[in-house]
Formats: structure tokens, C-alpha cells, sequence
């Protein structure tokens, strides 16, 4: 077939501009199928009316077929690629529907989100995904409003499922604050700011001076085993942790 007949058409999963890249696409070389099994339905076909792309479902899934290839001595399909990339997504986000996600907190945000699907009054159950064998939370919902806040306590996701044979739920994804994954280097002012005064000093060490400074703190807490050096130190890092989350307002939760 001539570049013109090598052309799919009828790309119709999901309509998007970005498939007018996948029809400008030249194939040279294609799998003509004489014949297709039961289910079989044809996507998307060439200008000249040969099946381009095929589906059928399988078990709970769908198996999609192609009668050409992205290698080059096929088609074009790898070297322009932005078409059938824009198509995968596409089918992607049709197969998944719409996000399960209604919303997203940072942890130990106070919320009261109405989320339209639930009903507008009654009992909703909220479920911790991010830990099974914690009991759900029970929240009263009033003029689709909560009357109390959102579990938002743990980083994760969190189901909320409507009760009295209402089968309507809505998730929430929590967060942890952005200063969690702050991974920018420890600076003096940052120290002043969270421990509130300036006698803050900070020192450039070199190996040496932490081989030194390792052997005065075993002599210091008498521990000769590094393992329970190690520990130690540990122990004193999460006991500074807690003095500078009570000077903040916030206890961090334990990783």
C-alpha cells in the first residue's frame, strides 16, 4: 500500500488533537488478517479500510492488538511517536474511569471538604488504607458537610463509604508536610528559627575530627560495640527531634 493507504484512520478510544500525530503516521509494513475471532472489535482502521487496531476482552481486562510495529522498517509509530503515546494514555484513563482520589490533605490538616457523591446527611465510615488494623472512623455527615474533621493523622489513602445500604464512597489522599522531603542542607538560620534563639554555631568537621569526636563520645557513655554507639546516637537524634517539634507546636509521627 502507498503512504496514503498506510495511514490509520478512525482513531476513536478518546478524542484529543494529540491523535492527529497518530494519523500522519506512514506504515510500511502490516499484518492483513483474514479472519477474527468472536468478541474481536476493530478499534481503528487504515485509510483503505484494513483493521489498524483490534481489542477484545479478556477476564476482566481487555487485550489490544496491533497489525504494525513501532520499529521503523514498520512504520513511523516509534520515531513520531507523541500520537500513539497521547492514544495509550488515553485508553489508560478511559479503562480506570475517574480518579478514585477526591481530594488531598497534608498530614495533620484540619478539613471539613463536603465531597459531592456522599450523601448529604448520615453516618460515613472513613478506613485507613495505610494501616489495616486500625478501627474506621465514624464522621456525621450534616448538609453534605462533616461535623467533625477528616482523619488526616497518617500519610496515606483513606476510604470513606457511605452506610445504611448506600454503597457510595469517595477517597482522599493525605500527604506529608513538604518540609518532610526538604532535603535542602541544614543552615544556622534555619536553626535560629525553629530553636528560637541565636546561640546556634555550627562546625565544619573533617574525618579525623569525627574519628576523634566518636572516640570521646564512647569513652563519654562508656559503649566500646559501634552497634551500640550507633543506637545511642540514634536515640539522642530522635530526643532533639522531639525538643524541636515541641518548640514548633507539632509531634513528628514515628517513621
Amino acid at each position: 500500500a502507498g503512504p496514503r493507504a498506510g495511514r490509520p484512520t478512525g482513531w476513536k478510544p478518546v478524542p484529543h488533537t494529540g491523535l492527529l500525530e497518530l494519523s500522519r503516521c506512514s506504515v510500511r509494513r502490516r499484518l492483513r488478517l483474514s479472519g477474527l475471532l468472536d468478541g474481536v472489535q476493530v478499534t481503528a482502521n487504515y485509510a483503505d479500510g484494513v483493521p489498524a487496531i483490534m481489542t477484545r476482552r479478556l477476564g476482566r481486562g481487555r487485550v489490544t492488538a496491533f497489525t504494525t510495529s513501532p520499529d521503523p522498517q514498520w512504520s513511523d509509530l516509534g520515531v513520531r511517536a507523541a500520537g500513539l503515546l497521547t492514544w495509550l494514555h488515553g485508553v489508560i484513563a478511559e479503562t480506570l474511569g475517574p480518579p478514585t482520589a477526591a481530594a488531598r490533605f497534608s498530614a495533620g490538616q484540619l478539613t471539613r471538604d463536603a465531597f459531592g457523591p456522599l450523601p448529604a446527611a448520615g453516618l460515613v465510615q472513613v478506613t485507613a488504607q495505610c494501616e489495616t488494623e486500625r478501627k474506621p472512623t465514624w464522621v456525621r455527615l450534616r448538609a453534605h458537610t462533616p461535623q467533625q474533621p477528616w482523619p488526616t493523622d497518617q500519610a496515606g489513602l483513606y476510604t470513606v463509604r457511605a452506610t445504611g445500604g448506600d454503597e457510595r464512597t469517595v477517597q482522599y489522599a493525605v500527604n506529608w508536610p513538604a518540609e518532610e522531603s526538604d532535603l535542602t542542607p541544614i543552615a544556622r538560620e534555619g536553626l535560629v528559627r525553629a530553636l528560637g534563639t541565636e546561640r546556634v554555631q555550627l562546625e565544619q568537621s573533617t574525618a579525623d575530627d569525627i574519628g576523634v569526636a566518636s572516640g570521646w563520645l564512647s569513652r563519654m557513655v562508656g559503649f566500646s560495640d559501634p552497634a551500640r554507639l550507633l543506637g545511642f546516637a540514634l536515640l539522642l537524634l530522635f530526643v532533639l527531634e522531639m525538643s524541636l517539634a515541641a518548640r514548633r507546636g507539632a509531634v513528628p509521627s514515628a517513621l
